[in-house]
């Protein structure tokens, strides 16, 4: 893959990181929320498209570290709900096995990762009615699951990525234009925030500006 499309793309991981770190200035924004969804669903995409690509045992590597990063906050976000959970309706057992941070999922090994994101997926799926009062739906489950089975994918079956490189620049190189038209839009959008919130918009400017292509 070449560097200018590499550099892109940790561009759209810059942008995205920005945005979830500050998520409860924006969140409220339901055109803005959208957009950075739509993003989110590209990057699924795009993840994929890498995985296909297989340049290297390396960039698979790197890619599933990345994957693991996001599940971690994933499920570290339906653990804190869990929890909470388990304290109110007495569960204190509950509320302990499901305490782990997204550092502490982030540091487990592969093995004890896989085995705990398929505890809290288990346990998140059985109380589906009963989270969805607490913020935790269908949806954010599927999601979770999505991005774990990607990453078990990733850590099982290496060589099945390596298929043909031209169809996988391809997607790649659509990809990229989808991303510029989410982010051209996301551009108008954030200038609501150019006077409301001067800070938050001059971060997000930096966190665009990584590269210019």
């Amino acid at each position: 893959m070449k560097k200018s499309l590499v550099n892109y793309f940790r561009m759209i991981d810059v942008t995205s990181q920005y945005m979830h770190q500050h998520e409860t200035i924006w969140s409220s924004t339901a055109m803005i929320a959208n957009c950075v969804t739509e993003i989110e669903k590209v990057n699924v995409d795009r993840i994929t498209a890498e995985q296909a690509l297989g340049d290297s045992k390396v960039y698979l590597s790197e890619k599933k570290n990345e994957i693991k990063k996001i599940l971690s906050r994933k499920l570290d976000g339906i653990n804190d709900v869990i929890c909470v959970y388990g304290e109110i309706n007495n569960n204190a057992d509950m509320a302990k096995r499901m305490d782990k941070s997204a550092s502490k999922l982030w540091s487990m090994r592969d093995e004890e990762f896989v085995a705990e994101y398929k505890t809290i997926i288990s346990t998140a799926t059985k109380l589906t009615e009963q989270l969805a009062d607490y913020g935790i739906n269908k949806d954010v489950i599927d999601d979770a699951q999505n991005y774990g089975n990607m990453f078990i994918e990733i850590d099982n079956k290496p060589r099945l990525y390596r298929t043909e490189s031209a169809k996988a620049i391809e997607k790649l190189n659509q990809i990229k234009h989808s991303y510029q038209n989410l982010l051209s839009k996301l551009d108008r959008l954030m200038k609501i925030y150019q006077n409301r919130n001067s800070e938050f918009y001059a971060g997000y400017l930096r966190s665009r500006g990584v590269v210019n292509n």
